[in-house]
């Protein structure tokens, strides 16, 4: 091959031929022959470089990955696992509102806990104390005690867990009633009180209670046949004081009356003792005793 062949292979090969022969050392004062052998020598050693992955490039995108899966881990468990907690403390009263738009209302002394990540298929919710429902029909929505558990799909009713029990009152619609320990259920409507038992399970103790029971929720205390102990702790939670006693065969007593809440616990304390001739003392701001009559 001549050098006018050469050119010719040169213009059909393009730019990149080209680059190779105006970088190539050819001595013009040598035959043709050796000329070729030099440039057939260049061409065989040219060497394709191919670029080279580091060991450090390769461990930090392996890093990369572990970390992302780890906060996608994380934010699937935040998902899942996340709740809110609402309370009310002693002597206050506070109002819920779910993500569905279901209402709550706590007594006081109470909290409840829920998750709203995943409210949409599961409503639960777990309760200590006393609350209100109003809830907006959808998926099953639960109440969870240690005692008891309370499955409606949309009614409004009320449950109190206080003293280690499970009380149910059904002011509309329907409402199952599971107790924990017996593994029995009660399915109760409108106007009805369930209340979960130790042994026998769950059964309906009166109708017609909804004066009685939900008289919290208009600021009144209504108590029937309720042992004076019992009162006294009860107004103890509802204005955040101590009410000690120092009285014979207290466990003897029971109490029945209605009345209005009042912001003064001297008011109610008064009633109360009146009705089995007894005194009361103030020791302090926070901290009462009721006391036999002299």
């Amino acid at each position: 091959m001549n050098i006018d062949d050469l050119n010719t292979q040169q213009n059909q090969n393009g730019p990149k031929d080209l680059k190779f022969f105006q970088n190539a050392d050819i001595p013009f004062d040598e035959s043709k022959e050796e000329i070729w052998d030099k440039i057939s020598s260049q061409i065989e050693n040219v060497v394709i470089s191919k670029p080279k992955t580091s060991f450090l490039s390769t461990l930090w995108l392996k890093f990369l990955a572990t970390f992302v899966m780890l906060i996608i881990v994380g934010c699937v468990l935040c998902i899942q696992f996340y709740s809110i907690e609402i309370i009310a403390d002693r002597g206050v009263r506070k109002s819920h509102i779910f993500p569905d738009g279901s209402m709550v209302e706590l007594n006081v002394d109470s909290r409840i806990s829920y998750k709203p990540y995943v409210w949409d298929d599961q409503r639960d919710v777990e309760l200590s104390g006393e609350a209100f429902f109003d809830v907006k029909k959808g998926t099953p929505f639960t109440v969870i005690s240690d005692n008891g558990i309370t499955k409606v799909l949309g009614t409004r009713f009320n449950v109190n867990t206080r003293d280690n029990g499970y009380q149910v009152y059904c002011e509309e619609g329907s409402v199952n009633v599971f107790s924990v320990i017996s593994q029995k259920d009660l399915t109760i409507s409108a106007g009805e009180l369930a209340m979960v038992y130790d042994v026998t399970g769950v059964g309906v103790v009166e109708k017609n209670m909804g004066n009685e029971v939900l008289s919290w929720k208009s600021n009144k205390f209504n108590f029937n046949k309720v042992p004076l102990e019992k009162v006294l702790a009860h107004l103890e939670i509802q204005y955040d004081i101590t009410i000690s006693t120092d009285v014979k065969n207290i466990s003897s007593y029971s109490y029945t009356g209605r009345f209005n809440k009042t912001k003064s616990p001297e008011t109610a304390l008064n009633i109360i003792c009146q009705s089995f001739n007894l005194n009361f003392t103030r020791m302090d701001s926070a901290n009462y005793k009721v006391i036999s009559a002299k």
